[in-house]
C-alpha cells in the first residue's frame, strides 16, 4: 500500500508528518515491517487528534464556563502517547543514538558510550 493512499484519511499535516516518519525507518530497515503498521496508524490517529485538541483549545481557551477545559489534559495524554510512540519506533534523536553504532567498536566501549 503506498503512503499517500496509506494516509488518505487524515489531514494533510498528519500525511506529511507520516511521510517523514516513514522515511525515516525505510531510511534505517529498507522497508517498513508491517510489524509497524500498527504503531504507524495509532500514532497517525493521535496527531490528527493532538490536532483537533489544539484547535479547539484556540477556539474555546483554556476554561470553560469557568473550569480548565477537559481538552489540556488530552493534549498532554496525546503528546506523551505520541512521544512513546515514536521512541519505539527509533524515531527521536535518542533513540536513533542507541540504535547507531561504530563499525569496529567494541562491547564495552558500546556500553561506556551510552551511559555518558
Amino acid at each position: 500500500m503506498k503512503k499517500i493512499e496509506k494516509y488518505s484519511n487524515y489531514t494533510a499535516d498528519t500525511q506529511a508528518r507520516m511521510s517523514e516518519i516513514e522515511d525515516s525507518i525505510v531510511e534505517r530497515y529498507g522497508n517498513v515491517p508491517p510489524k509497524f503498521n500498527a504503531a504507524l496508524f495509532l500514532l497517525a490517529d493521535n496527531l490528527d487528534l493532538l490536532a483537533e485538541c489544539r484547535k479547539s483549545l484556540a477556539d474555546d481557551g483554556l476554561f470553560v464556563e469557568g473550569h480548565r477545559n477537559p481538552l489540556v489534559v488530552s493534549v498532554g495524554n496525546l503528546t506523551a502517547s505520541i512521544q512513546a510512540s515514536l521512541k519505539s519506533l527509533g524515531c527521536t534523536p535518542y533513540a536513533e543514538g542507541l540504535l547507531k553504532t561504530d563499525e569496529g567498536e567494541d562491547t564495552d566501549e558500546f556500553i561506556n558510550n551510552l551511559t555518558k
